[in-house]
């Protein structure tokens, strides 16, 4: 005899089941719901992909299908298909309540692993991901390496969410401008290519840009190890995340420069 689950003392003697149901005839927009994202929705519809759609899980309660999971995305269908009928893959669920409902959608990704960024960008870069790819080029141009695990080493970046917001920001000039400058102080040790340096690099040449000049620069920092800025910057109460260790760094490239090759204090905090 199969076993009867309940939930909340409710029997549910049916599994989910997948079926595909009219848009017609699903509901949506219940209270313990999001509140639809258009934005989200044109964005996704931009670039909609039939692969990531995935299955919208629905309660049949009270004669009625209730989307409790996937109101974007059902949105999102019914604006490809123009608002015509189309058939959605769904999981439906029987013998649930109103509350039960809500306590699912709630708890759903309850126990889910999240992939971890280092996974995602190594992911990517099997897929052939262009950004990723071009990230990954301009790291190697430098003699340093992507890793796409968390092992250490030197000449090792497994900080790979910190190269890519560099990336995002200051493209691949100011990604090679940084790591060149951290490849010639420090010759890519562990720690220099440590998150916390690169986060520091990345606003110093954020806000200096073509004022730095590259030998002073390795000339100075050479003179301090990268372990030595992050303490530096982790005992500094003034300020906060990368302006910790941006203000070390700016710190230590004006030591021994005169009124004309010193850089000015234009940092924010």
């Amino acid at each position: 005899m199969a076993n009867v689950l309940t939930m909340n003392n409710v029997e549910i003697n049916q599994m989910p089941q997948l079926q595909f149901i009219s848009s017609k005839s699903l509901t949506s927009g219940v209270a313990y719901q999001r509140v639809i994202n258009h934005k989200r929705v044109q964005d996704i519809v931009k670039k909609f992909n039939v692969h990531k759609l995935g299955t919208i899980k629905v309660s049949f309660r009270d004669g009625k299908y209730h989307v409790y999971d996937g109101q974007h995305r059902l949105m999102i269908l019914k604006i490809i298909n123009n608002s015509k009928e189309c058939m959605v893959p769904c999981e439906v669920h029987y013998g649930l309540t109103y509350e039960d409902e809500a306590r699912l959608f709630a708890e759903q990704y309850e126990g889910a692993t999240r992939v971890d960024i280092i996974y995602q960008m190594g992911a990517l870069v099997e897929a052939k991901d262009e950004k990723i790819t071009d990230i990954k080029h301009a790291v190697e141009k430098v003699g340093l390496e992507l890793s796409f695990s968390k092992s250490k080493g030197d000449n090792k970046i497994i900080a790979v969410s910190k190269i890519k917001k560099i990336y995002d920001e200051l493209h691949e000039d100011g990604l090679t401008k940084i790591l060149t400058l951290i490849k010639g102080s420090w010759e890519g040790i562990s720690s220099s290519l440590d998150k916390h340096i690169l986060g520091g690099m990345h606003l110093f040449v954020k806000v200096y840009k073509d004022e730095i000049n590259d030998r002073i620069f390795i000339k100075n920092l050479s003179k301090i190890q990268p372990l030595m800025i992050k303490r530096i910057g982790d005992s500094d109460i003034s300020a906060k995340g990368d302006l910790k260790y941006a203000k070390t760094i700016l710190d230590y490239y004006n030591k021994g420069q005169t009124i004309k090759t010193k850089l000015e204090y234009k940092f924010k905090g």
